[in-house]
């Protein structure tokens, strides 16, 4: 009996913390589907951006998977400012037009000095919107 009631009681422990984890992503969504990001502004500006504008950003699959378009992967972040260099996205973004689409959750957990190099990177660019999910860019004319 004592056997049985060992065996029973992490059962019923793991269960129902496996219960309420279930319930709450199912009320709050995790990841790209949380709460958070659905009714935040910066996924509708995204969602608003014209077809034909290229996109650049550091979690494409974020855009790719609220828009269906494929954007340039920004990866590794660079810790100069986008656009002054001669790389092939720094050409795409200062003569293109491209938007430039920062995920700051995942530029928090990837690198320790996140703000360091979203500050280098933006430095000197239009910001045309910002919360605290993301914000968007675009080089100055």
């Amino acid at each position: 009996m004592l056997m049985m009631v060992m065996l029973l009681l992490p059962l019923r422990f793991y269960s129902l913390r496996t219960w309420a984890n279930a319930r709450d992503v199912h009320e709050n969504g995790y990841g790209f589907t949380s709460r958070a990001i659905q009714t935040s502004g910066f996924l509708q500006a995204v969602e608003g951006l014209p077809d034909e504008l290229p996109l650049i950003a550091n979690t494409p699959a974020l855009v790719l998977f609220y828009t269906n378009r494929m954007p340039y992967e920004l990866s590794p972040m660079p810790s100069e400012r986008l656009g002054d260099g001669n790389s092939a996205m720094d050409v795409l973004f200062s003569t293109q037009n491209a938007a430039l689409i920062v995920d700051y959750a995942s530029l928090r957990n990837t690198y320790s000095d996140w703000s360091a190099r979203l500050e280098a990177l933006t430095a000197g660019l239009d910001v045309t919107f910002q919360d605290e999910i993301g914000g968007m860019y675009s080089f100055p004319k």
